[in-house]
């Protein structure tokens, strides 16, 4: 299983319409994820792509993929700077 991790600078004015997306088999191979700011300064936000071992046991482990080609799975960008009301 793999799935996709936004993580940001703890605000309260920015909204991801969900922040971890899971690609099972036969689904959608593209799905988006919608971030957007309110606040009055930038936010700065960081997109991960991880594997999952063991999805849904106690031993699960979720790894980060530093080279996406190994997974055939690419997020892009994966920093980016949201300016206010971005």
């Amino acid at each position: 299983m793999l799935l996709l991790s936004i993580s940001s600078v703890a605000s309260a004015d920015m909204f991801v319409n969900r922040s971890i997306v899971i690609f099972e088999p036969g689904e959608a191979p593209r799905q988006d994820v919608k971030v957007s700011n309110s606040d009055l300064d930038d936010i700065y936000v960081q997109v991960e792509v991880l594997e999952v071992i063991d999805p849904g046991e106690l031993e699960e482990q979720r790894i980060a993929v530093k080279d996406p080609s190994k997974l055939k799975l690419l997020a892009t960008p994966n920093k980016l700077i949201l300016p206010p009301s971005g």
